[in-house]
């Protein structure tokens, strides 16, 4: 916060975004981070895109996962199945499976 000469008080910057995108299914809610977590290795925020899951019925943290990027494209939408996490990644359509719990 700055505080002007007339004592209003402004933002001194835009707040930063933490979240970008988000999906439900099943009960499930994915949350794409866009902050880089303390135990994050850089190397792995240059080459994926984070996934945040969460039983949102429990307000429960329950694992992340990562999304890897597509020809140096990060994921700008993405949807889930059952089997699959399907991600929009620059003009492709990636498909990523499960492999379980």
């Amino acid at each position: 916060m700055t505080t002007l000469a007339n004592g209003e008080r402004k933002m001194g910057a835009p707040p930063q975004k933490v979240n970008s995108k988000t999906y439900v299914y099943d009960g499930l809610l994915y949350v794409k981070s866009e902050l880089m977590g303390t135990n994050e290795p850089r190397s792995m925020w240059n080459q994926a895109s984070i996934i945040d899951v969460y039983a949102y019925n429990k307000n429960e943290y329950l694992y992340s996962f990562y999304a890897y990027d597509h020809q140096s494209d990060k994921i700008n939408e993405y949807a889930i199945n059952d089997m699959y996490f399907f991600g929009l990644v620059g003009n492709s359509l990636v498909r990523y499976v499960f492999l379980g719990e």
